[in-house]
């Protein structure tokens, strides 16, 4: 992997992701309860995910892949709005405008486990949902190049 941990995400998606179903490992980060594996806002930071493409609905509610990646790339789920910034720099095929954007994930994620090291997972078993919202409000696409991008953090101030 390549192209391994770039900054991701919003920290409400970290917030709200705290009780995650999971098969308990060795991590010193897990404990389990009930059946349910919790784990660290801290852990969850630096879960691993990976993007295969980045879908934008434009403002008839009219969905167009904007990117599309072969083999994804690494993410960190703090840090799944890199992606947007990787679509730049890789090209964009489709032109216009869309009001907000969707990170299609694959369906294996990476938890961090002891001396940080990465273990898979399954997407589904750590109820991370297939597709995640971009920090964006409005992106304006023309030539193949991101030419604005307005976006707004978890306080609703511009970035």
């Amino acid at each position: 992997m390549n192209t391994i941990v770039r900054y991701f995400a919003s920290s409400v998606m970290a917030l709200s992701l705290l009780y995650l179903p999971l098969t308990v490992s060795a991590d010193d980060a897990a404990t389990s309860i009930n059946g349910m594996t919790e784990i660290s806002s801290e852990s969850l930071d630096e879960t691993l995910v990976i993007v295969n493409k980045i879908v934008g609905v434009d403002a008839e509610g009219n969905e167009h892949i904007l990117y599309n990646e072969d083999d994804g790339r690494v993410y960190r789920l703090d840090n799944i709005n890199q992606a947007i910034h990787d679509m730049n720099a890789k090209g964009v095929d489709t032109k216009g405008t869309f009001w907000s954007l969707q990170a299609v994930l694959s369906d294996t994620v990476y938890l961090m486990g002891k001396n940080n090291n990465p273990y898979p997972a399954q997407r589904v078993e750590t109820a991370i949902p297939e597709s995640l919202p971009l920090a964006v409000e409005n992106l304006r696409i023309t030539k193949d190049r991101v030419i604005a991008i307005y976006t707004t953090n978890c306080d609703n101030n511009s970035i």
